[in-house]
């Protein structure tokens, strides 16, 4: 029987690296140079590294929705910053951010049509603020004060002054809705949740609908009846990924869901608030419908989107086919709307 010793496992590990290192490895002789492998001349050259991972020329393009400025995001001495332009003179754009470390990532126009919004935390802590940028003046300012999380939840044609807020300011579980006067600085919580996950308001900012999780992964959605919630309907965790709101028109008539359930694809159903009878608006028996365009004006879907090998949108109502059939035309590409003008009153 062999007998192990502490000598005996030091003498065999010494020559197992003296044969380590006695043989040649490719690109490399026993003298220690080192040698390039010969590139073939057929070869396709190297993709640049800033290609791959550098910041982009510009992205996150929106129009207000009043259709005077054009906005994006671009690097600002390496930093990206939201830039902004008249609509009417794409090329005078300017910086009206200047953050110098992160990089802002996204942002959005209010209704007032002089005010960018935008989220930005610091060295990565999660702890987003949202700040206001008034195009008139350049003046900035902090929506909610620092030290815990916050983001735009709705905006409203109906209230163009205002926004709704999350933030989780009170308890760090549960984020309430702060309504913000962007004008006078005016805010009033419209609820102190200690229970949901998510809560959603209407296009007048009235509490409608709240969800939370259930004990099994699921999803149970409630709908606010005479100032208290009532249980509504609740989604199987085996569904909980694939069924969620879509939408409330603007009369709050009609609410639009993505629903998998009793189903192999989640389809987009239009519901009646009043009655709760359901209609189907879109389904494909290839994969899930994951979004929908509505109209800026009402609210009502206009398209429906499914991402079988690629996101494709499906007309539902006519009178955006052609618009949709130009954002084709502009190349081979996926095509997202992030955002539509009003013009005159009138929504297009």
């Amino acid at each position: 029987m062999f007998r192990y010793s502490r000598n005996a496992f030091w003498i065999l590990l010494a020559a197992l690296l003296v044969a380590a290192c006695g043989r040649e490895t490719p690109g490399t002789s026993l003298a220690g140079s080192t040698t390039e492998p010969a590139a073939s001349p057929d070869a396709p050259p190297l993709i640049a590294r800033e290609l791959l991972f550098g910041n982009p020329e510009r992205a996150g393009g929106a129009i207000s929705p009043d259709g005077r400025w054009l906005g994006y995001i671009a690097p600002r001495d390496g930093v990206m910053n939201v830039y902004v332009a008249p609509s009417s003179d794409p090329d005078a754009a300017r910086p009206v951010t200047n953050d110098r470390l992160r990089g802002i990532r996204g942002f959005r126009f209010a209704y007032t049509g002089n005010h960018v919004l935008y989220g930005q935390d610091v060295g990565g802590d999660e702890n987003f603020q949202v700040f206001a940028v008034d195009l008139t003046t350049d003046a900035q300012q902090a929506l909610r004060p620092s030290g815990a999380r916050a983001g735009v939840a709705a905006l409203s044609s109906a209230h163009p002054d205002e926004v709704i807020v999350s933030v989780n300011d009170r308890d760090p579980t549960y984020f309430d809705l702060v309504r913000i006067d962007l004008m006078t600085g005016e805010q009033t919580r419209l609820i102190e949740n200690t229970d949901f996950a998510q809560v959603f308001v209407d296009h007048d900012f009235a509490l409608r609908y709240a969800s939370r999780q259930t004990d099994d992964g699921g999803q149970e959605y409630f709908v606010r009846d005479r100032d208290e919630w009532r249980s509504w309907t609740t989604v199987p965790q085996e569904d909980a990924l694939t069924t969620e709101f879509a939408g409330l028109t603007h009369d709050g008539a009609t609410l639009y869901m993505l629903d998998s359930r009793d189903r192999n694809t989640a389809g987009l159903f239009a519901i009646d608030t009043l009655t709760g009878a359901r209609r189907l608006v879109h389904e494909d028996v290839r994969a899930d419908v994951n979004g929908a365009i509505t109209h800026p004006g009402t609210g009502v879907v206009q398209a429906a989107s499914v991402n079988y090998l690629r996101n494709e949108w499906t007309v539902i109502d006519p009178a955006i086919a052609a618009d949709l059939d130009g954002l084709r035309g502009l190349g081979d590409g996926e095509i997202g709307v992030t955002s539509r003008p009003c013009r005159a009153g009138t929504f297009r």
